[in-house]
């Protein structure tokens, strides 16, 4: 039985009577783009698994979203990897469509330690001369320096959030294959 398409609102619940928000359940601390599926782990926030982690390889097309929200992060791994030259980048946010971050693709990451040292490791492929290269970036602390931390957490955000959504039930849409002849006259 396929699951319940889960809404926002239900992926972070909040308390009727004080009209907070509550802890989420799960916490992703690492997701890959493998083709057009996903793979993402998380931890379990709340209930009698609080604490334990779960690896997913999904089954289901990613949707364009979470496609589009890694591809936010390329710009990101040009700048990490040191590929713009010094002082070019003024406003990262004008970069997204430069020849330079297109040479990028972020494909995945990883969210590691937490608190005051929690960090993110982007994963991305580079395309070069002679074919690609598969890039571990260095970890980026949350609290450290990095010139463009706010929009890097920003664009964080949105990719976490797309892939609690892809764990809530957003794919992208089925193709229904409807048939190509008829046994009807025209």
């Amino acid at each position: 039985m396929p699951r319940k398409k889960q809404t926002e609102e239900e992926l972070l619940p909040v308390e009727p009577s004080a009209g907070r928000i509550l802890q989420k359940e799960i916490t992703i601390q690492s997701a890959q783009l493998k083709d057009v599926f996903l793979s993402y782990s998380y931890k379990v926030n709340a209930g009698i698994q609080t604490g334990h982690k779960a690896s997913i390889t999904g089954t289901d097309i990613v949707h364009d979203d979470l496609k589009d929200a890694f591809a936010r992060l390329n710009v990101h791994a040009a700048v990490i990897d040191d590929a713009f030259p010094d002082g070019m980048v003024h406003d990262i946010d004008q970069h997204h469509d430069d020849n330079i971050a297109e040479k990028f693709s972020v494909v995945g990451f990883i969210i590691d330690g937490s608190g005051e040292n929690e960090s993110v490791i982007l994963l991305a492929r580079k395309t070069c001369k002679e074919g690609k290269l598969s890039l571990k970036l260095p970890p980026i602390r949350f609290d450290g320096y990095y010139p463009y931390l706010n929009e890097l957490r920003a664009e964080m955000d949105k990719v976490i959030k797309e892939v609690e959504l892809y764990n809530g039930g957003k794919y992208a849409p089925k193709l229904v294959q409807q048939a190509m002849f008829t046994d009807e006259p025209d």
